[in-house]
């Protein structure tokens, strides 16, 4: 069975009755047979077979015009887990039947949004618990950066609904919002869907924005789009901005990226070499390094394995966020995207090199191997998951006997002997012995800007839990609640 993953909770003691909590679903890491790589300039997908690590099929995407395939994300719908790619491709929007390989529907976006919109990243989010007319219904969206053509091009957020999108037919209600993040010259480069609750914020995705006219960005900035449970109301708000420096080369492929159901955020910040936790605006610095695309992964708090590419220097970085130490391999010409292979654990991870057509392979044993021949301009990938494990949701919390919390949840598809381990962190007054995470060790690198209230661990870490203990199906017993504020995490074994 595959590692999977939990669901953190806050607790407000002085609160004498039950106490409403975020709802999300615990989704496991899938099985992962194939990764799909966007070819920019043949305009076509490769798929490699993880197993034997070699192409396996391809996917033209030519529409016979100059639009060019960006980014891809795999459908996160209930019973549709990887059935289904999404390809942003210049103004249109490709959904691809990832069985049979064909693409089954292309929307134009001058056709949906009314005028012209050049589309970039794209991230798809888990499904969730929203209101719409309805009532409360399970949705899942997909996020899609984009540049408005007209104008001065400006960047827009665009959120499309998954099942709309794979279903189609007359009627289809595919669009849910799309709203600008500049009014000035600026584009939606990346996006990256934040799977951890965030307390009344739901389905929050963090848009990186390149603001200036394209290839000569002026600023990056960080805007977070989310919900607070309504289908159809969607908000934003900037995070962080970053000047660049006059004359500074800028990956095109600069963004946020965090770890599964993980509440951190690490945006790199282009030829500066820094890396910035968006959450508690802790950073690392490499001194030299110019970085562009990130992946986080992590099997649970303080175990996180952050890699950042250095497109201009054609080098992988291995970075732990506690006390910024890095390890350097060196992959293909002017890599583009790294992804991990599992979101849950284990360093393997996928590079597509946009200069030389090839992929770089971290290997479990830290080496790197080379996938030649992938493709003309690969630049950007995305490991297609097929199956959920065990996961949890719904958990809830309830006031107990004798300063108690008491913590039930529901599990899907977990065998009948999992044991569910139970996390706790908490720094207000009053705080339980056991939820007290020490004070963190002196770091020149890190900021003492803490805006959440999880103590940072390191320089760019998550947050320091400390475990309580470990139960079977479905619920834990806290005797010492005291009367402070508690963040509980619960994940399957």
């Amino acid at each position: 069975m595959s590692p999977a993953k939990g669901e953190i909770v806050r607790k407000d003691i002085a609160v004498f009755a039950l106490v409403s909590c975020f709802f999300l679903f615990g989704a496991a890491d899938g099985a992962v047979d194939e990764v799909w790589v966007v070819n920019q300039n043949s305009q076509d997908l490769a798929i490699i077979d993880t197993a034997g690590e070699v192409v396996s099929g391809r996917i033209s995407l030519g529409l016979g015009t100059s639009d060019l395939p960006f980014a891809v994300a795999f459908s996160t719908a209930p019973d549709a887990q990887g059935a289904y790619a999404f390809v942003t491709q210049g103004q249109f929007l490709r959904v691809i039947d990832a069985f049979s390989r064909t693409v089954t529907r292309t929307l134009n976006m001058e056709d949906v949004l009314g005028e012209v919109f050049e589309l970039r990243g794209v991230a798809a989010g888990l499904p969730i618990e929203v209101r719409d007319a309805q009532g409360t219904v399970i949705r899942s969206f997909l996020f899609v950066g984009a540049r408005r053509q007209c104008c001065d091009g400006n960047a827009y957020y665009v959120i499309f609904d998954q099942e709309a999108l794979i279903t189609g037919g007359p009627g289809s209600r595919d669009l849910v919002d799309f709203a600008p993040l500049e009014t000035g010259a600026s584009t939606a480069q990346s996006v990256e869907v934040m799977e951890a609750p965030g307390g009344d914020e739901r389905s929050r995705a963090i848009f990186t924005v390149y603001r200036g006219a394209p290839g000569a960005p002026t600023h990056l900035v960080a805007h977070q789009v989310f919900t607070d449970g309504s289908a159809a109301v969607w908000r934003h708000r900037v995070l962080r901005t970053t000047a660049v420096p006059g004359g500074t080369p800028v990956s095109d492929a600069i963004g946020a990226s965090s770890p599964f159901q993980r509440e951190m955020q690490a945006m790199p910040e282009g030829g500066s070499g820094r890396i910035v936790n968006l959450r508690t605006g802790d950073s690392c610095t490499i001194a030299g390094a110019n970085f562009g695309a990130t992946s986080l992964n992590g099997p649970g708090p303080n175990r996180h394995d952050l890699l950042a590419l250095d497109p201009l220097a054609g080098k992988l970085f291995s970075i732990d966020p506690v006390d910024c130490a890095d390890t350097q391999y060196t992959v293909g010409a002017e890599p583009s995207d790294v992804e991990h292979l599992n979101v849950v654990d284990g360093p393997k991870a996928y590079v597509s090199n946009f200069g030389d057509g090839s992929v770089s392979i971290l290997q479990e044993d830290q080496t790197i191997t080379t996938i030649e021949g992938v493709g003309d301009g690969p630049r950007a990938l995305a490991p297609r998951r097929t199956a959920q494990a065990c996961r949890i949701n719904n958990v809830t919390i309830t006031k107990g006997e004798a300063d108690s919390n008491v913590l039930n949840w529901n599990q899907v598809s977990c065998p009948t002997e999992t044991l569910y381990q139970i996390w706790c962190t908490c720094q207000e007054p009053g705080c339980p012995v056991d939820c007290q995470p020490p004070l963190p060790p002196s770091n020149p690198e890190a900021l003492t800007t803490t805006i959440q209230p999880l103590p940072p661990d390191g320089p760019i870490a998550e947050g320091q839990w400390l475990p309580l203990g470990t139960v079977g199906c479905c619920t834990f017993i806290h005797p010492d609640g005291g009367s402070a504020n508690i963040n509980y995490l619960v994940e399957p074994q």
